[in-house]
């Protein structure tokens, strides 16, 4: 899997040499962790594809990659593949120790860009994420981190 995303990735960035490009930072999954910065490429005037790069929950490097569907200028269907959520993990013994397990998935959701497709401006996204590896990582965890339904918030550059 890493192998098959590491390829995505360059021909991705390859790609964005030649096509018309955007940039996102912001907080939120399709950003690429909990906050992070996506790269957007212009596949066609409807579609673009998009790699996120950005910091998880559990403190590490987090990717997602996907696409969005602009059905007028400033609303998005988005779909993509990648970080989800974080399970900590708390471990009381000899000594207390906690970890973390970040988890992926697929996720959709429809988006607003204030300024619209082409220009600056804030962004919104409600995203329905597909957490089950989360809800089975953390069966018997009092607390659970992550829900069904996600808003990202972003800025269009």
């Amino acid at each position: 899997m890493k192998k098959l995303l590491t390829l995505i990735t360059i021909l991705f960035l390859t790609t964005a040499s030649s096509a018309a490009t955007t940039f996102e930072s912001g907080i939120g999954i399709v950003y690429g962790g909990i906050v992070g910065t996506s790269i957007n490429v212009e596949i066609n005037e409807k579609t673009e594809a998009y790699l996120g790069l950005g910091l998880t929950a559990g403190e590490k490097l987090g990717l997602t990659i996907g696409s969005r569907l602009w059905l007028t200028d400033k609303i998005r269907l988005t779909g993509n593949y990648g970080y989800n959520c974080t399970v900590k993990t708390i471990t009381i013994g000899t000594s207390t120790t906690t970890s973390y397990k970040d988890y992926t998935g697929f996720n959709v959701g429809i988006g607003y860009a204030r300024g619209g497709k082409d220009s600056s401006g804030l962004t919104f996204d409600a995203m329905i994420v597909d957490n089950s590896d989360c809800e089975d990582a953390s069966k018997g965890i009092v607390l659970k981190s992550a829900s069904t339904l996600t808003v990202a918030v972003g800025y269009r550059f």
